[in-house]
């Protein structure tokens, strides 16, 4: 390479020697010479090239090598790592019916967030509903005996035991049907606190009974768990 400058300065003051001070001259010249430096710089090219191939051990071969230049310059360099751990919790409760009932529906899964009152899940209330109906039935009739009842006894026809016994019995139906429905409202399984369904011990179909646990429920679970910890470093 140290040829090729050579010879371009030489050929450059004979430029300058040869053109005396024609402008257009010595820019003709200074073309010519380009084109010749180019020339011989793909000469040298190859040359560089073929003596790499027939003797790789030569010294000038060894010197030719290929380089590439980038830029160095700021980026955002993001990492991750996983880590394991255990998380206690500082207050569970045991979910278990009042009632015995086959579990019709479950709203919940496990590992869900769920209010204090929100509906975990529900037992078949059937017969129960069934009994409303009828004690409705019977409420309504009850009642119109009542206030016809009420009405001779008002104008003083008929008998006291009458009366009393009609007023009883509508009085002995609103709180059985009062309590029937309390029955129902037993049925749906809600939970006593804020927190996380931890496990699910019953399955619907199967029969949940009072002591027997249907799931477990946690403000802050017992579980291991990955947590995926990521950090940005901004490196020169």
């Amino acid at each position: 390479m140290k040829k090729v400058f050579i010879l371009f300065a030489i050929v450059a003051l004979t430029a300058c020697g040869d053109s005396g001070d024609n402008p257009e001259a010595i820019k003709k010249k200074i073309t010519e010479y380009n084109l010749e430096i180019e020339s011989l710089k793909s000469k040298v090219a190859e040359l560089e090239s073929k003596l790499k191939t027939v003797d790789p051990k030569d010294d000038m071969a060894n010197k030719l090598l290929s380089v590439n230049v980038q830029e160095v310059v700021p980026q955002l360099f993001k990492h991750h790592f996983e880590a394991g751990g255990t998380v206690k919790a500082k207050k569970e409760a045991f979910i278990s019916p009042q009632v015995n009932g086959q579990i019709t529906a479950i709203y919940v899964k496990e590992g869900a967030v769920v209010k204090k009152g929100q509906l975990l899940a529900k037992l078949n209330t059937d017969v129960t509903d069934n009994t409303i109906k009828e004690v409705q039935t019977s409420l309504e009739l009850a009642k119109t005996v009542f206030k016809k009842q009420k009405e001779l006894w008002d104008q003083n026809i008929g008998s006291e035991i009458d009366y009393l016994n009609a007023k009883n019995r509508v009085e002995s139906l609103e709180s059985k049907l009062k309590t029937l429905r309390a029955q129902k409202d037993m049925a749906e399984l809600r939970s006593p606190i804020n927190g996380i369904v931890d496990n699910i011990l019953l399955k619907v179909g199967e029969l949940a009974s009072p002591g027997r646990q249907l799931c477990r429920w946690l403000i802050s679970p017992t579980f291991i768990f990955r947590r995926k910890c990521r950090k940005s470093i901004f490196r020169k």
